[in-house]
């Protein structure tokens, strides 16, 4: 994930949003989920309903332009579910 630990990469996608910068948040986040996609794959039996929910939660507000809440899913929302060790680890 170049660079940047993945703790580094959500605290500045949550800055972009925060400020309006979403085409570089939302660059920002596609890199993320791609380095989430193997985490999920090798944690796939630990995740449940709230892991779920999060993720979906996240692709919604991003496809309906809600940056201040995806802001929030990854501030508030995602340290309270299992994806916080990928936060974490990477």
């Amino acid at each position: 994930m170049s660079d940047k630990t993945a703790a580094q990469r959500c605290q500045a996608i949550i800055q972009l949003l925060r400020v309006g910068m979403e085409a570089q948040a939302h660059s920002e986040l596609a890199r993320l989920m791609d380095a989430l996609l193997p985490y999920l794959q090798r944690h796939a039996n630990d995740m449940g309903p709230a892991e779920v929910a999060l993720i979906n939660n996240m692709v919604e507000a991003q496809s309906r332009g809600d940056s201040l809440f995806l802001a929030d899913l990854l501030q508030y929302e995602l340290p309270q579910t299992k994806l916080a060790g990928f936060v974490e680890e990477g």
